[in-house]
């Protein structure tokens, strides 16, 4: 039987080589299955919730959920998550009014009113709106998907409906 016999130069090319082979194959699984974890998660860019406080350097605290992009039902609305929310020069706020109705206007209709019927008028906001308000409903947008894992978001957009009441 002939054996094989290897230089010393040999050993340590060999040496080199295999190590750098077995990281690259390692790194590029480990990638590729992040990759698929990724993409094949759902996917979400909104974060509806409650304020619960304005942190001194403008930081938003919630308590809310995610929303699935794809399907809102499947939200999981009955386990919330407390998240910070950071506020950026870029950060845009739209506040809709919706104007309640007057005393009179409701007793003509028996006290019913549907808020999808009332008058809404979009301005825009500032981060001033929420230093007296807490329990405010907010709705935070993002540039990346936050589903799930994220704690700390950034706002591209912040929504939120500021009830004015009838003289």
């Amino acid at each position: 039987m002939h054996t094989i016999q290897w230089e010393r130069r040999e050993w340590i090319i060999f040496t080199i080589i295999l190590p750098i082979v077995v990281i690259v194959v390692w790194f590029g699984q480990k990638g590729y299955f992040n990759y698929q974890q990724y993409h094949n998660r759902p996917q979400s860019h909104q974060f509806t919730g409650q304020l619960m406080q304005v942190l001194n350097d403008g930081r938003l605290v919630l308590k809310g959920t995610h929303v699935n992009d794809t399907d809102p039902d499947k939200s999981d609305y009955t386990h919330p998550t407390v998240v910070t929310v950071i506020v950026t020069p870029d950060t845009k706020f739209v506040k809709t009014l919706l104007y309640l109705p007057t005393k009179a206007e409701t007793a003509k209709t028996g006290g019913v009113f549907y808020p999808k019927d009332l008058k809404r008028e979009q301005v825009a906001g500032s981060l001033n709106d929420f230093k007296t308000e807490q329990g405010l409903g907010l709705t935070i947008k993002t540039k990346d998907s936050t589903y799930l894992e994220d704690k700390v978001i950034i706002a591209i957009e912040i929504d939120y409906i500021k009830p004015v009441y009838p003289k």
